[in-house]
């Protein structure tokens, strides 16, 4: 294998490596590829790269009580544990599991969870009842294309992109409404984050269930403000 290039495969076994979320056969694979081909190992370290500076603003802090339950609800921690017993309990158990290290796959997976959930560590003692909704845009067979966090209450949508870049054509984020057109929501990078602001008119139709689109389109987006290339990956809102 000429190891200058990856398969597009490669690359999403790359980029789901270090977020950490392969199951153990293809951690296993993924683990030796990042020992054995270079370009594997670069692509690794690039996505953790772009993640790590997610975590530059964050301050060590314990979590309330508040949080620390909503934490081990999501992670399935004994709910005898004190806080410090109870993340070191899901510490040990992740490095166990995914064989992962600091440097490399749980900064990524950190973050990942800091974009979906948020920061739990900074979060305030009282915790409201949350109104944001996530949606994991993926293609069939392959990884996800896009993660999505809409914040309801200030129509703020944070999205996390892993596609193929190219010089040649733009990615347009649709919402795909039960009746009538597609809605161009913004372009958006092949590769990074981004904030995006949601007008109301649109916020009012983003709830749970509703459906985003990513389609293939020429540079500076549709010439019709329609869809006119593939959709490559869809997905769903779901409350979070």
């Amino acid at each position: 294998m000429n190891k200058s290039e990856l398969s597009e495969k490669e690359r999403w076994l790359a980029a789901e490596f270090a977020m950490g979320v392969l199951e153990k056969d293809q951690h296993d694979q993924a683990s030796m590829l990042y020992d054995q081909n270079v370009a594997f190992q670069h692509e690794v370290d690039t996505w953790t790269s772009r993640l790590t500076p997610m975590l530059d603003d964050v301050e060590p802090q314990m979590p309330s009580p508040a949080v620390w339950s909503q934490i081990e609800n999501r992670l399935g921690l004994v709910d005898s544990q004190t806080p410090a017993e109870g993340f070191a309990a899901w510490w040990q158990s992740v490095n166990l599991w995914r064989g992962l290290s600091f440097g490399t796959s749980a900064v990524a997976a950190i973050a990942l969870a800091m974009l979906i959930y948020g920061n739990p560590l900074t979060a305030p003692q009282t915790v409201p009842a949350t109104q944001d909704l996530v949606a994991t845009l993926t293609a069939e067979g392959a990884g996800p294309a896009m993660v999505a966090r809409l914040d309801r209450e200030n129509g703020h949508m944070t999205v996390l992109t892993n596609m193929q870049a190219s010089a040649e054509h733009d990615h347009e984020l649709w919402l795909v409404p039960q009746d009538g057109n597609p809605i161009s929501l913004a372009l958006v990078e092949a590769q990074g984050s981004a904030d995006l602001q949601i007008d109301q008119a649109i916020l009012d139709q983003l709830g749970e269930g509703a459906t985003f689109a990513i389609s293939v389109e020429p540079l500076g987006g549709s010439p019709t403000g329609l869809p006119t290339g593939p959709v490559i990956a869809t997905g769903q809102l779901r409350t979070i």
